[in-house]
């Protein structure tokens, strides 16, 4: 697959997307974890947590936290195949490589495994057709985000990443709640993936992230510092936001710059 080098943990992680998207295109975009689990000869259980593994006879198995709620349930079972999927993938290849480049650093093999296999399984959660439908309607937008959570019954919190991990745009993303709570955030991109806005704290009543008033199913545009959860209030950005109205959440895209002509932005699939 690589000729002269071994190759990075981006390389490796880029390489298990595209392998990722081939074997869903192969499978029709099956979105049935328990099809998906039967066609890689995959024996599920339930049990008090969600974990993937291979027994001492070769056997694939995963067990499944039976009392997760349907939708959590649905994302975790995805994620858990995408371990079997990356421990297959290129007869192992990926995981061999991974192995080497972290040699006996177990704990960053976990770590890099496990991003590798939630960012698998929000592809197989949000198919690509459904996400570039998305986009072609709403554009580079927490609308997109919005949109692809309704029509596939993802999270706010997936459907979000699935957006932006899909563009090549420096971003601080941010979820809040109606009694201003962030909920969650997204640091990617060139500089902004350095600095983490972190959740779980109030935003303060005079943020324009949630003082403004909001029209549904519209964007609002303006300027606003990044909300880090630390206090500091000094790197102003151009903002894209929207209110999802069934749940009261706002949803704010903080950049350099707004996407030129972001109506007409492609992709990177």
């Amino acid at each position: 697959m690589w000729d002269d080098s071994d190759p990075t943990p981006r390389q490796i992680h880029g390489a298990f997307l595209r392998y990722i998207e081939d074997f869903h295109q192969q499978h029709g975009y099956e979105r049935d974890f328990s099809a998906l689990a039967s066609a890689l000869g995959i024996r599920i259980e339930p049990a008090s947590v969600n974990k993937a593994f291979v027994t001492p006879d070769g056997e694939a198995r995963i067990l499944l936290d039976a009392s997760t709620a349907p939708a959590r349930l649905l994302f975790s079972a995805l994620h858990e195949i995408a371990h079997h999927l990356f421990w297959r993938a290129y007869d192992g290849e990926l995981k061999a490589y991974l192995d080497d480049h972290f040699y006996r650093q177990i704990e960053l093999v976990r770590s890099h495994e496990e991003e590798f296999c939630y960012e698998a399984a929000a592809l197989l959660l949000m198919p690509t057709q459904l996400l570039q439908e998305c986009i072609k309607s709403f554009s580079y937008s927490p609308l997109a985000v919005f949109a692809l959570a309704e029509q596939t019954g993802a999270s706010h919190q997936a459907a979000l990443r699935r957006v932006v991990y899909a563009h090549d745009i420096p971003v601080h993303a941010v979820l809040v709640s109606p009694d201003r709570r962030v909920l969650d955030s997204v640091s990617h991109g060139q500089n902004r993936e350095r600095y983490l806005v972190g959740k779980d704290f109030l935003l303060e009543a005079d943020h324009p992230l949630v003082y403004r008033r909001y029209t549904p199913a519209e964007l609002a545009c303006f300027d606003a510092p990044v909300p880090f959860k630390g206090g500091s209030r000094t790197w102003n950005s151009r903002v894209l936001a929207a209110l999802e109205p069934a749940s009261g959440r706002i949803l704010g895209f903080f950049m350099d710059s707004y996407p030129i002509n972001h109506s007409q932005m492609q992709p990177l699939f």
